[in-house]
């Protein structure tokens, strides 16, 4: 009976040696290269294949107080504890991104990682609509972060780039955030899984000047279990962007991590765990099929348009002091803070000396006609809409754009008085300072973030992006801008 009990226990244990990896934990300290990019394998089945990638990626910090210390034991764990951080960017709004990852990614030569259902990189036009499940739960959130999944849509499969090409795609889906948005300027939204996102897009961001995209759910949650078709969000992106040929960009990866920091706020202190990622396959194309449906309504009534046509540019740029450095602003860079964009990561700030505002990549020399009309308007757009069924559930895929609505309102109220200086849209106001404006015309969204107070009519829109305003005041939207820091941002477009 006792041998029969010693050969049972042995073969126990025996079955979870095959079934269980040891733990293994990176530890990133302040130090150099070699402290910042650590990386370890995971074979969470102990069948000799690799099934994880994990990675410090301390990219944007030459030194810091403090660690940053993940551990896999059956799941990722990842404390973050770090003061007096000094940047290789200055001016960036990313300090890192510690991440678990499965498939090929294109930025190293790890790995690969493909123990798994999902068979990566391949094509989008001839790969499935895929899930990818994890439980998660963000603990400690004394910082500016969020935690997405994200992948990189490349051309080719190479790997161990220096940077992604402009041709190029990042994808984010964002499950939680705080004191961040996405790059660029706000495009649209997406409902799928139960789940409303914005979707950011930047045309050209870090050195290669890649395209990117950020889902970022008008709900964060701290924790909990997600299910995530790719599909929807592959097509919501394809439906905004300038590049072509999405057929032949491969699906590299799958990664989830924390992005956290901000120029000024060098320090950081967050905790989170994730749970082993696991896939599910459809039969489902990825870039679908879709039918083309009503996406975005304007309706104008007794309203006044403005037509600017294009004479050529007639002035430089603006130029701004970012943290000492004097950085042109030009009309085609990004709007919105970005990551990593170059320059101050602002739209275009024209001299008041130069009228017209931007055209191409110069300002002013635009001719101006201003017609009014009382007739009602109705200016309907299209995007492709997919609804995409799975093995185990429906999503429905919703992709909109900006909406204009006009309601009736009276009075106007700014905090500075209403005699406001007159504006043209569209436009970008940056830096600390308090103005009140004088906008007509149309408008078809505005941001702005950083901001102690924005209002427009008196309705409170500070650090918000929205599409939706009050009626005019005597044909025009009294703007107040109350900002007090260098990147206190506001964009009317």
């Amino acid at each position: 009976m006792k041998k029969a009990y010693l050969i049972a226990t042995m073969v126990l244990l025996l079955l979870l040696c095959q079934t269980a990896q040891a733990a293994v934990s990176l530890t990133y300290s302040g130090g150099g290269d070699a402290d910042r990019y650590q990386s370890a394998t995971i074979d969470s089945d102990n069948d000799g294949q690799i099934n994880f990638v994990m990675e410090t990626n301390i990219w944007n910090i030459v030194s810091a107080n403090g660690t940053v210390t993940m551990t896999w034991d059956n799941g990722l764990t990842v404390d973050i504890s770090l003061t007096n951080i000094v940047q290789e960017d200055p001016s960036g709004w990313v300090h890192a991104y510690p991440e678990l990852w499965y498939g090929a990614k294109a930025w190293n030569t790890l790995g690969p990682a493909l123990d798994g259902p999902i068979s990566l990189p391949t094509q989008l036009g001839s790969m499935n609509d895929f899930t990818t499940t994890l439980t998660y739960n963000v603990t400690r959130t004394d910082a500016h972060y969020n935690f997405p999944l994200e992948t990189w849509l490349t051309r080719d499969t190479s790997r161990g780039e220096t940077t992604v090409g402009s041709d190029e795609i990042e994808i984010m889906i964002w499950l939680d955030y705080n004191g961040m948005q996405g790059a660029g300027s706000q495009v649209g939204s997406l409902t799928t899984g139960g789940r409303t996102y914005n979707i950011w897009r930047s045309d050209a961001v870090g050195n290669g000047g890649w395209e990117y995209f950020a889902f970022q759910p008008t709900s964060p949650t701290r924790s909990g279990t997600v299910t995530i078709n790719w599909a929807p969000f592959i097509q919501a992106a394809q439906s905004y962007s300038n590049r072509a040929n999405w057929e032949n960009l491969y699906f590299t990866a799958v990664e989830v991590g924390t992005e956290f920091g901000t120029p000024d706020y060098l320090q950081t202190s967050i905790r989170w765990t994730v749970s082993p990622l696991t896939f599910g396959t459809t039969s489902n194309p990825m870039l679908g099929g879709g039918t083309t449906t009503t996406s975005a309504t304007t309706t104008t009534s007794a309203t006044t348009s403005t037509t600017t046509t294009s004479g050529g540019g007639g002035c430089d740029c603006g130029t701004c002091d970012w943290y000492g450095t004097n950085v042109p602003m030009c009309c085609e860079s990004c709007s919105g803070w970005g990551w990593y964009d170059g320059g101050c990561r602002r739209s275009c700030v024209c001299p008041s000396s130069c009228e017209g505002g931007c055209v191409g990549s110069q300002c002013g020399g635009t001719t101006t006609t201003t017609t009014t009309t009382s007739a009602t308007t109705s200016t309907t757009t299209t995007a492709a809409t997919t609804s995409t069924t799975t093995t185990a559930a429906t999503t429905s895929t919703t992709t909109t754009a900006a909406t204009t609505t006009t309601t009736a309102a009276a009075g106007c109220t700014c905090d500075s008085g209403c005699n406001g200086t007159s504006r043209s849209v569209p436009f970008t106001q940056n830096g600390s300072g308090t103005y009140c404006w004088q906008v007509s015309g149309s408008m078809n969204y505005i941001n702005s973030w950083n901001m102690n107070k924005l209002e427009i009519n008196d309705v409170d829109y500070t650090n918000v992006w929205s599409n939706s305003f009050p009626a005019q005041i005597g044909g025009v939207w009294y703007i107040y801008y109350d900002g007090s820091r260098p990147w206190s941002h506001f964009e009317a477009n």
